[in-house]
């Protein structure tokens, strides 16, 4: 073990970081903080893989971390317990090929960092991202001509979901206080428009939710008639600096949507819109 990369390592919980590549940059950081001279090939040196520069092309997106060193890596750092757990699993799910495996680790890594939150509020707020469900059956508590109870909603739910499941997703609105239940009617309505996160769960929250939307996009072409549906998409180039401005774009354009939602008057029927923004070449080297 690395008495100086573990001390750093205790200071910097790995259960805040959902890309391990990002949690060795602030090891590595920190590292350099405290000693100037620090350097790459003695970052790898000190986690036991040897003196080469390894560490500098995983940090960089050029190598993955393969499991063997990752099992290397959790005893320099003097990982245990759930940083450990929650480590490895994050190796496993950059190795992963197979969308399904990958949708299991994921679970699990959610799962390992809700054990490590205290607050109870907190961890139901991650529960509610877990689950696809939770999300659909907030919005159907504000449809019209609906009796929101878990018999009628799951009528309505595509994809399909058990009464059973529909009803543990209420339980849940109702202890984030986001649902209240009427005691005579056993009615469901809104307590607020919108759910807000924690900024404690930001970076891993939404990660299962939106792998399950995206899934639903895809399977959406098939499923749903074009006249009910609207998917479209671009390819461009553009210079690195416009990442920004283009997010700003979507920024207002999402603000649109929602300020235009909250002007109707009646609600029937729940849509998703899936906006996503990603690079589909490397990043090149700055000279």
């Amino acid at each position: 073990m690395s008495r100086f990369l573990s001390k750093i390592a205790h200071e910097i919980n790995v259960c805040d970081f959902m890309d391990y590549k990002v949690y060795f940059r602030a090891i590595y950081d920190a590292a350099k903080k405290e000693k100037p001279g620090y350097t790459y090939i003695l970052f790898t040196e000190e986690l036991g893989l040897g003196k080469s520069n390894l560490m500098n092309l995983i940090v960089n997106g050029q190598r993955k971390m393969s499991r063997k060193n990752a099992q290397i890596v959790v005893g320099s750092l003097g990982l245990v317990l759930e940083r450990r757990r929650y480590f490895l699993k994050l190796i496993e799910l950059d190795n992963r090929r197979n969308m399904k495996k990958r949708e299991e680790v994921l679970e699990k890594i959610i799962e390992i960092r809700g054990e490590s939150i205290e607050d109870e509020h907190t961890r139901r707020q991650l529960d509610f991202y877990s689950h696809w469900l939770h999300g659909i059956v907030f919005e159907m508590v504000a449809l019209d001509k609906l009796k929101h109870t878990s018999e009628s909603m799951t009528q309505r739910l595509v994809p399909h979901a058990s009464v059973d499941d529909v009803q543990a997703s209420l339980d849940l609105l109702e202890k984030l206080g986001l649902v209240s239940r009427d005691e005579e009617s056993g009615d469901y309505r809104k307590n607020q428009d919108h759910f807000i996160m924690d900024d404690k769960i930001q970076h891993l929250g939404p990660l299962a939710f939106h792998n399950k939307m995206i899934e639903l996009a895809r399977d959406a072409l098939v499923r749903i008639p074009a006249e009910e549906r609207d998917v479209s998409s671009m390819t461009l180039a553009v210079p690195r600096e416009a990442v920004g401005k283009l997010k700003a774009v979507v920024e207002r354009f999402q603000e649109e949507i929602l300020s235009m939602a909250s002007e109707f008057a009646s609600h029937d029927e729940v849509y998703q819109i899936n906006i996503q923004l990603f690079p589909l070449t490397a990043k090149q080297k700055r000279k």
